[in-house]
């Protein structure tokens, strides 16, 4: 039997090709894969199962099971419907998902179309953690993903639901056995990069990084982007049998404008060729306290630890928004002003508007109009408005110092400075 046309089911429910001509490659298989009748993942109880599954506002039920009935109901919408959900999770070489259309067809719930298929990915991930017999617990917290993710939507779109179909890709993370929620916060392993480096001290136990070579940085020690003019020096990085010569990192976030060498009889390096480190991701939300922070690390370092017993990562990383040190002294008494002085801060370069979109899920114009709601909002619209203050940063946190955390051991016990008092 011919296969439905592509471009003929596209232009039936009035899409345009554009934002889907990669998938055309695989039409034929979905069309041939469909299953007759009814689709499992449009069935009611089973749309019901998962939204409460994933913690999806109850309120949003009727709507989604109402939109389940209209893609159900219309052959074209139904087929590609099925042909995006395995496009999403089940061929491994689909293209990204970023330039998928808004579905017109189901008109004010054109969003529910792609939280039906997000949240279709809960027996898929079930599947993948029972067969490496992970905790329930852990597989129900790491599908509450498709919820956060419907929070971004709301905040973008003035509360409408949804997901942004750029943040589809990260499902498939989910699927794939890769990424997991353990508290309050979410994790993968990844190949550990050399650079920036990270040392300790062979008798002293003192931990000290050290920067990237090439990078600017501006008078404060930020770094800047390689396109930048004002850089008032580039870091170096040089590693000799003697040692490692390069610009070290003050755990407050910034780095020095002069190198440092670190001789090999008295420093280690904490990665070593084929380690692994642990990468975490924030999931939206709030409620991001210091010992909610902490006992999310605890349980990272513990997960990765019994799956990989043999070589456990040491290492626990990730950079964003929220690791910019100025948080600490411009939003006093927050959850983000109390965890950060708990971590490794480095610089990272940095774009000009970096972390608006995570805070307010949209692009402005104007942003004058943009809302200003909550401390944060008018703190980074401050920022923006003063040149200043819009910056990533990066963190890591150390397995070995863990058993420390919520005393500042960065700040009081690592770093440059207490480096020195150990250096000959």
């Amino acid at each position: 039997m011919t296969p439905p046309d592509f471009h003929a089911v596209l232009d039936a429910l009035q899409l345009q090709p554009d934002g889907l001509v990669d998938t055309e490659v695989a039409w034929p298989e979905s069309c041939e894969t469909i299953p007759p009748g009814s689709l499992s993942c449009l069935d009611p109880d089973r749309v019901c199962a998962w939204r409460r599954y994933c913690r999806i506002d109850e309120a949003m039920e009727p709507r989604l099971i109402s939109a389940t009935k209209r893609i159900a109901d219309k052959a074209p919408l139904r087929l590609l419907f099925w042909h995006l959900y395995r496009q999403l999770f089940v061929d491994p070489k689909a293209p990204a998902t970023d330039g998928w259309p808004r579905i017109t067809a189901l008109g004010p719930d054109h969003g529910l179309f792609y939280v039906l298929i997000a949240q279709a990915m809960v027996p898929l991930v079930q599947k993948v953690h029972a067969s490496e017999n992970i905790d329930p617990q852990i597989t129900r917290d790491t599908c509450r993903q498709v919820s956060c993710f419907m929070g971004y939507h709301a905040t973008g779109c003035d509360g409408q639901p949804g997901i942004f179909v750029e943040q589809l890709d990260w499902l498939r993370l989910y699927v794939a056995g890769r990424l997991f929620r353990l508290g309050r916060l979410e994790y993968m392993l990844q190949p550990a990069q050399e650079d920036p480096r990270i040392f300790r001290h062979r008798q002293h136990a003192t931990v000290v990084m050290m920067m990237s070579a090439n990078t600017p940085l501006d008078a404060e020690g930020y770094a800047l982007t390689q396109d930048a003019n004002d850089a008032v020096c580039r870091t170096d990085l040089a590693e000799t049998d003697e040692g490692w010569t390069g610009h070290l990192v003050d755990p407050t976030g910034v780095a020095e404008a002069s190198p440092t060498t670190l001789a090999r009889a008295d420093w280690a390096p904490v990665i070593a060729p084929g380690d692994e480190w642990i990468d975490m991701h924030i999931p939206a939300g709030g409620g991001m306290t210091r010992d909610a922070t902490a006992d999310s690390f605890r349980r990272a370092f513990d997960f990765f630890a019994r799956r990989r017993p043999a070589r456990p990562p040491q290492v626990l990383r990730c950079y964003s928004w929220l690791f910019n040190p100025q948080l600490i002294t411009d939003l006093p008494g927050s959850n983000l002003a109390s965890v950060l002085p708990e971590l490794y801060l480095y610089p990272v370069p940095s774009p000009p508007d970096a972390g608006l979109y995570f805070i307010f899920c949209r692009t402005y114009e104007d942003w004058s109009k943009a809302p200003r709601h909550t401390r944060l909002q008018q703190l980074m619209l401050q920022w923006r408005e003063k040149g200043q203050g819009l910056r990533f940063g990066g963190m890591f946190v150390l397995r070995e110092e863990m058993k420390a955390f919520g005393t500042g051991v960065y700040r009081r016990q690592h770093g440059p400075q207490i480096a020195r008092t150990v250096m000959p």
